[in-house]
């Protein structure tokens, strides 16, 4: 073979070596390139149009890099994204400019927390950067909106992996998006008012933070972080946001009263029924801090409520359950919850009153509730029952955690307690271990009913498993 042969395929394998091979994974050397230092602009003339041409996005900060994270994780995702970040006194400002190359954009005017057939990107907040919850902002390519709170936990699949997470839609947070199409893809511009948010007290702020995208007619998704589908958490990578400083949340102060009254008419055309027994009700929220709220409600009406889902009961020993709604009992409900779920706000079907205390100082996630219930006779021949419910939760650093939760309910002598503890512990991003333990007493039997429950579980990219009891 002549040599200036030899010598062109030598320089010609050395290129193909130097290039990045199709599928390569690229996120592993990302990770230290994920603390966005975000500038503080103020937002002057600004119009959430989805036009990123005002002049705080030619200073807002500016990522791209997503890789694919569903159905193959850590390759470079196939269309570009671009997130620009910044953040005035009040808000957080995000614009995301959306490649789209492979086929159509998908996008509807969709009803909120209806995007499920649209194209969209997910903003994810940990604003406590304590990686056990965290906000979820999700806008269509045209700006619908969707929201909730994301948890580590399994939820719905793509080609047939289940996505680590799950989002609670039910809760909705008030925040500015419009998005448009462009020849390239889309564009969305969203504005997130700090008053929407529960973050600390510190005066530098540092929020977890990650995007992903759903494109829709591949059904991919890709993720800003490099987020790894073998991990034990999804929250513990995301990236973050620093530099967040002297933000305006303001006091929290909403009031809704209520009045309300019926009418019906009988067979005779000239006979009606005026219903105005207790006509009146009221509303109110107030943040005590930037991470504490306290809400109380007297005579509530949740009429304007949707309806819910019909369900069939195939076992009529397990009691049907059904997700919460109403408004005052959503706020916050994050933080009610345990691994084995011990507080069942929809068991409290017509409160009379309450007053709920939600929030998070320091390590120590507070919550409680008490309620006045008046859903008819109860066991006890009484109508009205009181019920209370107070959850402790402890971080241990990571996202290890140690709790404990009591609820009784009263209906005159009768009473039904339960006390519980529980804990977390992850290690290495791979091993998890998570048990609860507890006990239940109520009046008229003796003795204490106990319960407890038990998981460990292994996760990597290639395999994942575990164990319960």
């Amino acid at each position: 073979m002549p040599s200036a042969l030899r010598f062109l395929m030598v320089i010609g394998a050395c290129l193909i070596i130097s290039q990045p091979a199709v599928g390569q994974d690229v996120s592993a050397t990302r990770r230290s390139d994920l603390d966005i230092a975000i500038p503080k602009l103020e937002p002057t003339l600004l119009s959430i149009d989805g036009f990123l041409n005002e002049n705080m996005w030619n200073q807002a900060a500016v990522t791209s890099d997503f890789t694919e994270y569903i159905p193959t994780d850590g390759r470079p995702a196939e269309d570009q994204t671009r997130v620009l970040v910044w953040y005035g006194s009040e808000a957080l400002y995000i614009g995301i400019e959306a490649d789209e190359v492979h086929g159509e954009v998908r996008s509807t005017l969709a009803d909120r927390d209806k995007l499920d057939n649209d194209d969209r990107v997910v903003i994810v907040l940990d604003t406590y950067d304590d990686q056990r919850s965290a906000f979820a902002f999700i806008v269509n390519p045209i700006g619908q909106q969707a929201d909730g709170m994301l948890r580590d936990v399994s939820s719905a699949s793509s080609f047939g992996v289940s996505l680590p997470f799950s989002i609670d839609e039910n809760p909705d947070f008030v925040f500015t998006s419009q998005g448009r199409l462009t020849e390239k893809g889309f564009v969305v511009e969203i504005e997130i008012p700090f008053k929407s948010l529960r973050f600390g007290n510190a005066k530098s702020q540092k929020w977890g933070f990650n995007v992903l995208r759903k494109v829709q007619h591949s059904d991919y998704w890709s993720s800003w972080s490099g987020a790894r589908l073998g991990g034990a958490s999804f929250l513990a990578q995301n990236g973050s946001l620093t530099g967040l400083s002297e933000l305006t949340r303001g006091r929290v102060l909403d009031i809704n009263p209520e009045i309300r009254g019926a009418m019906q008419r009988g067979p005779d055309p000239a006979s009606f029924e005026r219903d105005i027994t207790d006509p009146l009700g009221l509303n109110a929220r107030y943040g005590l801090s930037s991470n504490m709220v306290i809400n109380a409600t007297l005579n509530p009406d949740f009429s304007q409520i949707e309806a819910d889902v019909a369900q069939i009961n195939y076992d009529p020993r397990r009691s049907v359950s059904f997700p919460e709604k109403r408004p005052f009992f959503l706020d916050g409900i994050e933080m009610f919850s345990t691994p084995t779920r011990l507080i069942y706000t929809r068991s409290i079907a017509n409160p009379l009153a309450a007053v709920k205390l939600a929030g998070k100082t320091g390590s120590t996630t507070i919550a409680a509730l008490s309620a006045i219930d008046n859903s008819g006779p109860s066991i006890a021949e009484v109508d009205a029952s009181y019920i209370n419910a107070i959850r402790l939760k402890r971080d241990l650093g990571g996202q290890n955690s140690l709790g404990v939760v009591y609820t009784d309910r009263m209906h005159g002598d009768w009473a039904n307690r339960v006390f519980a503890l529980d804990g977390n512990l992850i290690a290495n991003d791979t091993y998890s271990i998570r048990a609860q333990t507890g006990f239940s007493s109520t009046t008229g039997i003796d003795g204490i009913a106990p319960m407890w429950n038990a998981s460990a579980n292994v996760s990597t990219r290639k395999w994942s498993g575990g164990v319960n009891t």
